[in-house]
């Protein structure tokens, strides 16, 4: 297709958009005391996934309004989308001030600290809004097993009310600090919830069983799996416990 060709549904939805905001243009234009059209613009632009054009409309429109809660998460939202990492971090702690009870605005500036690569800081944050939102916990525990705390991911992985997640995110807990006995001992909780049937948890147990010598009861796992990609995995365990089976203790 040469450039500026299209299709004749693209052409329709391209008029229809240009038509959107020239009405909403339009309006600000009629009405320039009523900033609702400005915000309605920011919020349509943000759909199109113009990012950029959102940001520069957004921080006019908060100029000469209050803004509300969903107004400064949207921004912060574009400028991370727009790749503008620095500056939604600035504009979020700012926000953060203005709403220091809502946990949406933590979680958005969070997630902006983990691209930033600041997972500490991140997993600090969201721990915060967790204290607000409870159902934020096991992402803040899982950003500290992320950022290299485990012991602090532990502690609050023992207060997440959800049982399944608080079980599979404890598996992996208890493998990254080698504690093998208390992931293969995790096989009865797993199983009383039903979690066994997911064959990344029943690897996972099975490899624990591995290493702590219980080669027969990791075979029985080992033969429930399915996936290619853990069946290939699968061989591969097998073939380390055959060369450990003499000699247990150097596979433990």
């Amino acid at each position: 297709m040469l450039a500026g060709d299209e299709t004749p549904e693209a052409g329709t939805v391209r008029r229809g958009r240009d038509a959107t905001i020239a009405v909403l243009d339009q309006a600000t234009l009629v009405f320039p005391d009523d900033a609702s059209f400005q915000r309605r613009k920011v919020f349509y632009l943000i759909d199109l996934g113009l990012f950029k054009e959102a940001v520069v409309l957004g921080r006019a429109y908060l100029d000469r309004s209050e803004g509300r809660l969903e107004d400064y998460v949207a921004l912060g939202n574009a400028l991370r989308a727009s790749g503008e990492l620095d500056e939604a971090a600035v504009f979020l702690e700012q926000a953060q001030l203005r709403f220091p009870e809502s946990s949406e605005v933590k979680k958005v500036l969070a997630h902006v600290y983990i691209e930033r690569g600041e997972m500490s800081a991140a997993a600090n944050l969201l721990y915060e809004a967790s204290l607000l939102d409870p159902a934020l916990l096991p992402e803040a525990a899982e950003l500290y097993r992320r950022a290299g705390q485990t012991f602090r991911a532990m502690n609050l992985n023992g207060q997440i009310a959800n049982q399944e997640e608080k079980l599979r995110q404890r598996l992996a807990l208890y493998l990254e600090l080698g504690n093998y006995e208390q992931a293969a001992a995790m096989e009865i909780p797993l199983r009383r919830v039903g979690l066994l049937a997911e064959e990344d948890l029943r690897y996972a147990v099975a490899y624990a069983l591995f290493k702590t010598g219980d080669f027969e009861d990791a075979e029985r796992h080992l033969a429930q799996l399915n996936r290619p990609d853990l069946f290939r995995k699968a061989a591969e365990l097998r073939r380390a416990i055959q060369d450990c089976a003499g000699e247990r203790w150097k596979c433990l």
